[in-house]
């Protein structure tokens, strides 16, 4: 009994090996090498849980996240493809985009601007949920992507935070707008 119950925990511990490994080199591969999102060029709401909204209220101002406020196109954003597989992100009613300053860096607030921004959008665990990542790669030796801004004030702001793709928090969810 004895041998038969060292053979079973050996086969087990092999199993459990190998499956640790797939998952790290699978890790690894999603992580460095993403999908971009396919997500067809309209408008749409984009939003995190409990439907927060991201919203735009100036046309300049910081990206904020609010629950619906009953403002037609602050809400709203047009999501155009590009052929590169970059999208942007443009508020439909002060027809500025999402952006972030020339230099990205961590904790970079998100602001409207009059110039488009590229986006890569990498699909989530979730369905119609996309992590919102800066095109280019590592900044800093990190990967950026569109987040809640650490700071505690209210409304709550967005910044540029390092890009978790195991972080279903992270990713937004959209909501296509006929």
């Amino acid at each position: 009994a004895t041998a038969a119950t060292e053979a079973t925990t050996t086969r087990s511990a092999r199993k459990d090996e190998a499956a640790a490994t797939a998952l790290s080199s699978g890790a690894a591969r999603s992580s460095a090498g993403a999908a971009r999102a396919a997500v067809p060029s309209g408008v749409y709401a984009i939003s995190k849980p409990r439907e927060q909204l991201l919203t735009l209220e100036g046309s300049e101002d910081p990206l904020l996240v609010l629950p619906p406020i009953g403002q037609p196109g602050l809400q709203e954003w047009e999501v155009r493809a590009l052929s590169n597989g970059n999208v942007t992100l443009r508020n439909l009613r002060r027809g500025t985009y999402a952006s972030y300053d020339d230099d990205p860096h961590v904790n970079a607030p998100v602001v409207g601007r009059r110039t488009p921004t590229e986006w890569v959008l990498r699909q989530s665990a979730e369905p119609f949920t996309f992590h919102v990542v800066v095109p280019g790669g590592p900044v800093d030796g990190v990967e950026l992507a569109l987040d809640l801004s650490l700071l505690l004030i209210y409304p709550p702001r967005t910044a540029l935070r390092p890009y978790d793709p195991f972080d279903q928090r992270q990713a937004w969810r959209f909501e296509f707008h006929e």
